[in-house]
């Protein structure tokens, strides 16, 4: 059972308030016709103020590695919801993330997210439809976004590193974008996986050097050697 503190009693209204609040902004801004500029004025301004009312304090390694002005497949561990903050706070590059089909299902939430151009994942029939996943993809880059891939597909209980699903090796392969994996640590400690408990906890991500993706990598060898970096990022905070 959590252990119901002042901070999650306070935390989480808070933070369905916050974001509910920003989704309508991001809304309102993409039907001003300030898609781009509103919505990642949207997002900086809502991840900061959720990483406060959660308790996560982030330290940041590595951005000065990935260059701003390319887009990039961003592949991470996934330990916690707040990996998405972590990501948004400390990004070089514009994101938008593949997420699960039902995100996109919760009413105001979901239409912003599909509305500023985050990729739904629809794994009902067992197999994600690739096709489909390509086209949407594609569309981002046409904005110089870069792509934020949980290729682990579900967060860890125990922190342990799933190995990774081959779909965001894929789509660099099919996409010619290199891949920058990314190690956090930390953010089940604010928020684990699976739990409505939230505590001041540090959390730190380390951004890697890209990785150049050719037509003739082995999508399952590429997997492995991301994991592998991302692993390492996550013993060392630095390797």
């Amino acid at each position: 059972m959590p252990r119901w503190t002042l901070r999650t009693l306070v935390a989480f209204p808070s933070i369905i308030l916050t974001t509910g609040v920003f989704s309508v902004l991001a809304i309102l801004c993409i039907a001003c016709g300030s898609r781009d500029r509103g919505v990642e004025w949207v997002i900086a301004t809502w991840s900061p103020i959720i990483a406060r009312i959660a308790g996560m304090r982030l330290r940041v390694v590595g951005t000065e590695r990935v260059d701003p002005s390319r887009s990039y497949v961003v592949v991470s561990n996934h330990q916690s919801h707040m990996d998405v903050i972590a990501l948004y706070l400390s990004s070089p590059v514009p994101l938008r993330m593949l997420a699960k089909l039902s995100l996109f299902r919760i009413p105001v939430f979901g239409w912003a997210m599909r509305l500023a151009g985050h990729v739904p994942i629809d794994r009902r029939s067992g197999q994600t439809n690739f096709r489909a996943l390509k086209k949407s993809c594609e569309s981002l880059l046409r904005f110089r976004r870069s792509i934020s891939i949980f290729a682990e597909g579900t967060r860890s209980d125990d922190g342990h590193v799933q190995n990774f699903k081959l779909g965001a090796f894929k789509i660099a392969q099919e996409l010619g974008l290199d891949i920058v994996p990314v190690s956090i640590t930390g953010t089940r400690d604010v928020l684990p996986a699976r739990s409505l408990r939230c505590r001041a906890a540090d959390a730190a991500i380390v951004w890697h050097d890209p990785i150049a993706v050719t037509p003739d990598d082995d999508p399952a060898a590429l997997a492995d050697r991301v994991r592998e970096r991302v692993v390492a990022g996550m013993a060392n905070d630095d390797p």
